[in-house]
């Protein structure tokens, strides 16, 4: 049992070390969003955030603490925005 935890962790470990090397790329264009992103992830040293710090992997710390927060990229109920965007087009072409 102790090997699956062991493999659960690192596969978790490996994804918010990813999910923070994808933060610092958007940063440019999302800033709010990355930032959000650090927070959940218990990021809190500048220098993990640098385009610099992409380069390394295995930077978070293995006690670090993951926040949850709000969801940052909420689902689109696809049927809801296919009407709206309907009425839109539908109110332009009169």
């Amino acid at each position: 049992m102790k090997l699956k935890k062991d493999v659960l962790d690192t596969v978790l470990y490996n994804l918010c070390e990813s999910i923070r090397t994808i933060a610092t790329l958007i940063n440019p264009v999302m800033n709010d969003t990355a930032r959000k992103i650090y927070a959940q992830l218990g990021i809190v040293d500048e220098n993990l955030t640098t385009w610099e710090s992409i380069k390394s992997f295995g930077l978070i710390g293995e006690n670090t603490k993951v926040h949850k927060g709000q969801s940052l990229f909420p689902r689109l109920e696809v049927e809801k925005e296919v009407e709206e965007l309907n009425e839109l087009f539908s109110e332009k072409g009169r």
